[in-house]
């Protein structure tokens, strides 16, 4: 099978297309036939590794898993013994988790934790897009912010692959949203859902007179002291985009002591969980949300989505077909 590896950290140009065995599912795991891929900042990180601190977790001195790569929808293609729930032909999507065979390949296997079937007529595009974009936004919102009916939510970045999720799903969790992009993207945060678009090329949202009772902070451009003048008495923070290193170390240290006033400053990494996909799968097959697709590439061309998706001015997901 194909396959993409890297044998050492670094840029887009270190990424090699090399042919490998297809890989065995054990007893406990599924072997997916790899239709389409998307791709996130968690991939480039990896592949760089950095902050340099993930290299403790992904290898040292070089990347100890040469595979990579998350998001992912295709078809089973086998199963392991103790597999009853899948059958070889099952559409599935989800995310394959680190230290497995990456998704970037014609076969990867994951475990059945990681995955869920696709139903009605969603598309392998529209699947692959979800997996970690969508549980950010949707573990985020409902369950570190709690946005119930009527909630004012602001959503920083939100024409990204993220945020453009983060929006169909705070509405669908009955808030009023208001969405922060640039010029060009206003009628597209409007288009899916947004009540109100703030333009931050000629508007800080910090500095007006609204208040909101959650800012979901898909950046990594704004500070504690900036949020705390907008936010509501008990209003929440949820920082999923830190900009470096360095503005991930000062959001940590200001957060804990802003917490401390009944405001709650906070972050989260997506937690891949079949029952979190299967919510996902039935909003978007039921037309409630819908993936921004920013662009799709042919296989071939991957390490050129990788470094247009690290440029950081994709609307929503940029996609790489595989076996499609």
């Amino acid at each position: 099978m194909r396959a993409y590896i890297r044998t050492r950290y670094g840029g887009a140009e270190r990424l090699q297309l090399v042919e490998l065995p297809k890989p065995e599912p054990k007893e406990d795991e599924v072997l997916i036939k790899v239709k389409a891929v998307s791709i996130n900042p968690l991939d480039w990180h990896i592949m760089r590794g950095t902050p340099y601190f993930i290299r403790f977790i992904t290898g040292v001195f070089g990347p100890k898993n040469k595979q990579f790569g998350a998001d992912f929808a295709g078809e089973i293609a086998g199963v392991g013994n103790n597999i009853h729930d899948y059958q070889v032909g099952d559409r599935v999507f989800g995310a394959i988790p680190k230290e497995q065979s990456g998704a970037y390949a014609d076969y990867a296997v994951t475990k059945v934790k990681s995955i869920t079937k696709i139903g009605g007529q969603a598309s392998d595009v529209n699947a692959a897009a979800m997996p970690v974009a969508g549980l950010t936004a949707l573990q985020g919102l409902r369950d570190f912010c709690q946005v119930k009916q009527g909630n004012k939510v602001l959503i920083n970045g939100a024409s990204g692959g993220v945020g453009t999720y983060a929006v169909q799903i705070a509405k669908w969790l009955g808030a009023e949203v208001t969405g922060v992009c640039s010029t060009k993207n206003l009628e597209l945060v409007t288009s899916i859902g947004a009540d109100h678009v703030i333009d931050y090329t000629k508007e800080d949202f910090s500095r007006g007179t609204h208040k909101y009772d959650v800012i979901y902070e898909a950046v990594g451009n704004c500070d504690v002291t900036s949020m705390k003048r907008v936010l509501s008495r008990n209003g929440r923070v949820v920082m999923i985009g830190f900009g470096g290193i360095g503005k991930m170390m000062k959001y940590s240290m200001q957060s804990k002591s802003a917490s401390k006033d009944g405001q709650v400053f906070g972050s989260i990494t997506a937690k891949v969980k079949t029952e979190d996909l299967s919510t996902l799968e039935e909003l978007l097959s039921s037309g409630i949300i819908k993936s921004v697709i920013d662009s799709e590439h042919p296989f071939e061309d991957l390490p050129k989505a990788i470094a247009y998706q690290e440029k950081g001015h994709a609307r929503g997901k940029v996609i790489v077909k595989v076996n499609s």
